[in-house]
C-alpha cells in the first residue's frame, strides 16, 4: 500500500509581514477553483490560509503521486504489522510554491460521501486534510484514510476527557502525575478520534467513546529525542475486532521554527523537501539549542495521527 503525508505551516499566510500579501495573491492562484472560492468565504486570516494550504498541499500530493505513477513511496515493504511509516515531508509556504513550479497544475473536482467526506472526482487516490494552529496536514493514499493534527491548547483536559472519552481513557489521562504528561495523552488520544472519525466519514461524535488507549508495547520508529519527528506506530483492535493502523508523530513547533530560519538565511543548493534535509551536524545542533532556549509554552506542541484499517 503506496501513501504520503505532509505537513504545512501556514505562519508565513498569518502574519503581517512584508511580501505576505504578494505570497497570498500567489497561493490562491495556484489551488483548485473550490478551494479559492472556499477560502474567500472565510472570516479570517487563519481559516483562510489554512483553506489555502490544504489545496497546496492537495496539488502537491496528486502531483507528484501523478507524477511517480502512483506514489513516490511504498509503505508496504516487510515493515511488521503492515506499518505506514512514509515519513512526514514538511514545507513552509514559500518552499512549496516553489517546488510546485515544477509540477503542472491541476484543475481538482471534487465528490461528497454521504456524511460529507470530501473524495476526488478525476483521480483514484483518497486524501484526508487537517489543520491545527498554524499548520495545515495532508494525507494522500491508494485506499481510504484518516489523518489530524491539534495542538496543545492548555486547557483543562481531566474535565474535557470526563465528558467525553470513554469511561477507561479518563481515568488513565487523571492517573499520569505531571500535568504536562495528561496534556500530551489527552492531544494524542484526541488526534486519535478525529483520524479515525475521518477514516470513516462519521466524523468525531461517532467515536468519542470508542476507546482508543494503546496497547502494549510501542516502537519509537525514530526523531529527534526533543520531539521534533517523533514517531510511533501501532494497532488498535476495535470492538468490531477489525483492526486500525496507527502512526502518530510529536511535533515541537520551536524546532520547527528554528529549522525554516536558518533555511531561509542559508544558501542551498537544490530544493529541500525533508526539512532536515541540507543541515550539517553543526548547523542542526546550534538551531536545536537556540530553539530549546525558548520558553516552552503548550501551543508549542502539536500530535499528529494517521490510521487506516488493516487488510
Amino acid at each position: 500500500m503506496c501513501e504520503a503525508r505532509y505537513l504545512l505551516s501556514i505562519e508565513e499566510l498569518i502574519k503581517q509581514v512584508p511580501g505576505q500579501e504578494a505570497l497570498f495573491q500567489r497561493a490562491s492562484f495556484r489551488v483548485d477553483e473550490e478551494r479559492r472560492e472556499k477560502a474567500g468565504r472565510m472570516g479570517t486570516a487563519r481559516g483562510q490560509a489554512a483553506c489555502l494550504g490544504g489545496g497546496l498541499l492537495l496539488q502537491l500530493a496528486v502531483g507528484e503521486a501523478v507524477r511517480a505513477g502512483g506514489f513516490g513511496r511504498d509503505t508496504s515493504g516487510n515493515r511488521p504489522n503492515g506499518d505506514m511509516s512514509s515519513g512526514l515531508m514538511r514545507y513552509s509556504v514559500s518552499e512549496l510554491l516553489e517546488r510546485l513550479e515544477d509540477l503542472p497544475y491541476f484543475p481538482l473536482a471534487y465528490r461528497y460521501g454521504e456524511n460529507g467526506k470530501p473524495y476526488f472526482r478525476d483521480f483514484p487516490f483518497y486524501f484526508n486534510l487537517s489543520h491545527s494552529g498554524d499548520y495545515v496536514l495532508c494525507a494522500i493514499s491508494q485506499e481510504e484514510v484518516g489523518a489530524d493534527i491539534q495542538q496543545h491548547c492548555g486547557k483543562n483536559v481531566e474535565k474535557i476527557a470526563g465528558r467525553f472519552f470513554s469511561k477507561q481513557e479518563a481515568e488513565v489521562i487523571a492517573a499520569e502525575e505531571a500535568c504536562e504528561e495528561r496534556e500530551k495523552l489527552f492531544y494524542r488520544l484526541w488526534a486519535r478520534k478525529e483520524a479515525y472519525g475521518k477514516l470513516t466519514g462519521t466524523g468525531v461524535g461517532d467515536v468519542l467513546e470508542i476507546e482508543l488507549l494503546p496497547r502494549g508495547a510501542w516502537e519509537l520508529q525514530g526523531g529527534d529525542s526533543a520531539g521534533l519527528d517523533s514517531a510511533h506506530v501501532g494497532v488498535t483492535v476495535l470492538p468490531d475486532n477489525r483492526c486500525l493502523l496507527w502512526e502518530e508523530f510529536v511535533l515541537d513547533a520551536r524546532i520547527c521554527k528554528g529549522m525554516h530560519f536558518f533555511h531561509d538565511a542559508r544558501p542551498t543548493s537544490g530544493r529541500q523537501h525533508e526539512l532536515t534535509a541540507g543541515f550539517t551536524a553543526r548547523e542542526y545542533g546550534i538551531m536545536k539549542e537556540a530553539a530549546l532556549d525558548v520558553e516552552r509554552h503548550p501551543e508549542d506542541s502539536y500530535s499528529i495521527a494517521f490510521c487506516r484499517f488493516r487488510i
